[in-house]
């Protein structure tokens, strides 16, 4: 049977979009995949700001929310592992609702994180993932924009752009819930962005055969 978990519920601590705090560790030997996150305004005349990190790595950060509004963020299939720490943070007003799913470390099919870069790098070749092993099928793919200023970021998997010069907004994030792009195993996973340590990623992906 399944191990769905409420990972947090509530309103959201005031003034903590600029150091969100922990509100779930996952288990020793568990992996934590998020299933849905839901984010929602409470006041009806004033928009708001939240920030939602993972291991310190921001999958979004002063993002705005419009007054009454909410939000379903499609970022199903990120992964926290043993012992990783989810963060959340806003500056008022606001509520967040994670759920996810608790499996084994080793359980077969699992995911994979691929990529967690905390400010990619402007190098093609900064940020690598090759896989060595078994072919990979990407399968979510999260860049946040963690600065005041718009920035771009590349993708190629083994060699082929899937997002070439893509612009995300100052403060906003881009998710690809789906991607379902397959590397062959020896080939390489590369991410990057114009502009010095502004666009946080979080890629996943499971082993196949």
């Amino acid at each position: 049977m399944a191990d769905i978990r409420r990972l947090c519920s509530g309103v959201v601590t005031a003034n903590t979009q600029d150091s969100p705090y922990v509100v779930y560790t996952s288990p020793t030997n568990k992996k934590t995949i998020i299933k849905s996150i839901v984010v929602t305004n409470l006041s009806s005349s004033t928009e708001h700001t939240f920030s939602i990190a993972l291991v310190g790595a921001a999958i979004a950060f002063r993002h705005v929310i419009k007054a009454g509004e909410s939000l379903v963020l499609p970022a199903a299939g990120l992964v926290l592992q043993s012992n990783e720490q989810l963060a959340i943070g806003a500056s008022n007003s606001v509520h967040i609702r994670i759920i996810g799913e608790v499996i084994d470390a080793s359980s077969s099919g699992s995911p994979l994180v691929i990529q967690r870069a905390n400010g990619l790098s402007t190098s093609q070749v900064g940020n690598t993932y090759l896989n060595a092993s078994k072919d990979v099928l990407i399968k979510s793919v999260v860049f946040c924009n963690a600065t005041a200023s718009d920035a771009t970021v590349n993708v190629t998997l083994g060699g082929n752009f899937i997002a070439f010069n893509k612009t995300i907004k100052a403060y906003d994030t881009l998710i690809i819930p789906f991607v379902d792009q397959l590397l062959v195993k020896g080939e390489s996973a590369n991410f990057w962005s114009n502009t010095a340590s502004a666009i946080v990623a979080h890629v996943t992906g499971i082993e196949v055969t």
